[in-house]
């Protein structure tokens, strides 16, 4: 671990990170306070200040008392409804596991890359098992077509412009042409199939988790080998 602490500017950046642990813990304090606390130079606390500020990170009032933003009390917040998540869909997918006997996942979207962030595997010998937090680009896999599907439109087309078309397998799909039709078709029939585009043999169905807001923020699905996953 150490050994990838050795990279430029690895030192500044956990002297970053202390400043905004201190601010955690002790809540609203000066640019000087910081500085005594932590032992650092006055210019360097100021310095770190204004590139958190800039950022929204943290915020400063008319007597110069610096504390964290509520962007950071967002961060934490979020990361807790994503554990809450995680947990809850862990036991969903165990159960989805158990009455299928096939392996089960929980994705999201993160730029063009769909992530798996939970995961069941199946019994069987044969079985397909993406790792977690392993990333494909995301019209490659039935979790990923089943949230494309309910972008809004400005967003799917940012997707469509920024996302690498290369073929993984000869059913891959590759251009925006291809994907549009079958999206539509997704949200017609309200679920995702993946027929071998991302791996021969291997055919999954995932179905889109949506929020209060009718936003989709999840995707969860089957994988399994083409000799057991029927394609209807």
């Amino acid at each position: 671990m150490a050994e990838h602490l050795n990279f430029p500017h690895s030192r500044a950046l956990g002297r970053s990170l202390k400043v905004l642990e201190l601010l955690s813990e002790k809540g609203g304090m000066t640019d000087q306070q910081i500085a005594l606390a932590l032992g650092y130079k006055l210019l360097t606390v100021q310095q770190l200040l204004a590139v958190y500020r800039h950022y929204g990170y943290v915020s400063c009032n008319a007597k110069g008392v610096y504390d964290l933003s509520v962007k950071v009390l967002d961060i934490g917040t979020k990361y807790s409804q994503r554990k809450r998540v995680n947990d809850i869909a862990q036991s969903f997918l165990r159960r989805l596991s158990l009455k299928f006997n096939e392996t089960t996942t929980l994705g999201a979207i993160e730029g063009t890359d769909l992530i798996y962030l939970e995961k069941v595997e199946s019994s069987e010998m044969l079985r397909f098992a993406p790792k977690k937090e392993q990333r494909i680009t995301a019209h490659h896999t039935a979790l990923g077509k089943s949230i494309l599907a309910h972008l809004p439109e400005l967003e799917l087309e940012k997707y469509c412009r920024n996302v690498s078309w290369h073929a993984i397998t000869a059913k891959t799909i590759t251009s925006r042409e291809s994907l549009l039709p079958k999206l539509a078709q997704i949200r017609k029939q309200g679920y995702a199939i993946c027929d071998e585009e991302y791996c021969i043999g291997v055919r999954s169905i995932a179905r889109v988790i949506l929020d209060k807001s009718n936003y989709p923020q999840y995707s969860i699905g089957i994988w399994g080998p083409v000799e057991r996953m029927a394609p209807n």
